[in-house]
């Protein structure tokens, strides 16, 4: 046996360990790099947290959006979407989308928020309505769409709110 090729088991632990010492450098640096990157993205995240409240009232976009869906009480058709918007106030849908989740919230739950409003504004001034009924004229199509956004909003299912409003009046429930 040639003793000249045979790589002896201490050799072997030694280029095992210092490749695995690289290797541990290597990751380090990048983990370093990252945590710079995600310290820098808190910072503008908290600036952005701490600009002026009314910033989104300045933009026009987002004021576009906003006169459009309540000039034209677009929310009231149950079958309005995303397109339908941005077709109407002539632009596209990354913008709108981004837009509406920078400032407010997804479309859904933008459009259910007027929605919601418009369901306690007949629950208050039509108080004969049935629930089934004030859920279509507020633009909603489903009954459990409707029960569960208006829960969240309100902190009350529809009947329990009809139930605050004949017991203590508007000025006690809304």
């Amino acid at each position: 046996m040639n003793m000249k090729h045979f790589i002896s088991f201490p050799g072997i632990l030694f280029f095992l360990a210092a490749l695995g010492l690289a290797t541990l450098i290597v990751l380090i640096l990048h983990l370093k790099k990252t945590r710079r990157q995600f310290e820098a993205c808190n910072d503008v995240l908290a600036d952005a947290e701490m600009s002026d409240p009314d910033a989104k009232e300045n933009n026009p976009l987002y004021r576009r959006i906003v006169d459009y869906v309540e000039s034209s009480k677009a929310y009231l058709n149950p079958d309005f979407s995303l397109d339908d918007l941005c077709r109407a106030i002539g632009s596209n849908r990354t913008y709108v989308s981004s837009e509406l989740n920078a400032t407010s919230a997804r479309f859904n739950s933008f459009i259910n928020g007027y929605r919601v409003k418009e369901a306690v504004r007949l629950f208050t001034e039509q108080p004969e309505l049935d629930i089934e009924d004030v859920l279509e004229m507020s633009g909603f199509n489903a009954k459990t769409t409707f029960y569960t956004v208006f829960k969240e909003a309100t902190g009350l299912s529809p009947a329990a709110f009809r139930k605050a409003l004949q017991e203590n009046g508007p000025e006690e429930t809304i």
